[in-house]
C-alpha cells in the first residue's frame, strides 16, 4: 500500500479510538466510530497490523482489534 493512499489522520484516529477501548473493538465498531465503511476501516487496520501498531484476536467469528 502506497503512503499516498493512507491518510495519517485516520491512522491516528484509529489509534486514539483503540486507546480509549482497551479490551478491543470489532471492525464494525471501529468503522462506526470513524463514520466510514468497514472496507475503509479494514484497509487502515491492515496497514496498522503490518506496522505492528495494532493486534487482532479472533473470538468465535468476530475479530477484535486492540493495541
Amino acid at each position: 500500500m502506497e503512503d499516498k493512499e493512507i491518510n495519517k489522520e485516520i491512522l491516528e484516529k484509529i489509534l486514539e479510538i483503540l486507546k480509549e477501548n482497551k479490551p478491543g473493538m470489532t471492525l464494525q465498531e471501529i468503522a462506526d466510530k470513524l463514520k466510514t465503511s468497514r472496507i475503509t476501516a479494514r484497509k487502515y487496520l491492515a496497514f496498522l497490523e503490518g506496522a505492528e501498531k495494532v493486534k487482532m484476536k479472533k473470538i468465535g467469528k468476530a475479530k477484535f482489534y486492540y493495541l
